[in-house]
């Protein structure tokens, strides 16, 4: 895993960067940047662990004015410029094409809308807040949506009934709540069959 820092459209954006062993990538995109959200989530960790597992090289970064990410917060506007600035690097210096978007809660929004002006073909989602944003569109790539089944800030059932009948899998960890405590094991499990079955 490698630290660094690349350019966005607010100013530099810090990362860590972790080559895999095809052209296949990944950009994972933390939760909410005002409440405790940065790429070192324990949940981030965990899909991380799926794609490297898998072979993908991934790209985790912190969104603008976390940690040392120039700019400040802007309410999940700037934010998708970002994912795309992040994007634009894997492809660029990496090689890697239509890089999967990936995201953990605010995260999961940010990549639901990155996802709609890119050409990724497919999101792993965790626990995304669908309801919390007014201009989300359910992507047309295949994704995979984990939720937990306590989760108290992002209902499991309404969330997965907003997917429903798109191209998607959905996975309900029983018995766990918004931040999967227990259960990042079994996210990395879930990710990386998704994965593995290029679905």
């Amino acid at each position: 895993m490698s630290h660094i820092v690349f350019d966005g459209p607010a100013g530099k954006l810090e990362g860590y960067l972790d080559h895999g062993t095809s052209d296949k990538g990944a950009v994972l995109c933390h939760p909410h940047p005002l409440y405790g959200g940065s790429m070192d989530d324990m949940v981030l960790n965990a899909l991380n662990a799926a794609f490297t597992a898998t072979g993908f090289t991934t790209l985790r970064f912190n969104f603008r004015g976390v940690g040392t990410s120039e700019g400040s917060h802007e309410e999940g506007v700037g934010e998708v410029n970002d994912v795309l600035a992040a994007v634009d690097l894997l492809e660029r210096t990496e090689g890697c094409q239509n890089p999967i978007l990936a995201g953990y809660s605010f995260g999961g929004g940010m990549a639901i809308k990155a996802a709609a002006v890119t050409t990724c073909e497919r999101l792993i989602l965790v626990a995304p807040p669908v309801r919390l944003f007014t201009d989300l569109e359910v992507p047309s790539q295949s994704a995979l949506i984990i939720l937990g089944e306590s989760d108290q800030i992002v209902d499991a059932n309404e969330t997965a009934a907003w997917f429903e009948g798109k191209n998607t899998k959905t996975e309900i960890i029983p018995g766990t709540d918004h931040f999967f405590f227990g259960a990042h094991q079994k996210i990395t499990e879930i990710a990386e069959e998704f994965l593995s079955n290029g679905a």
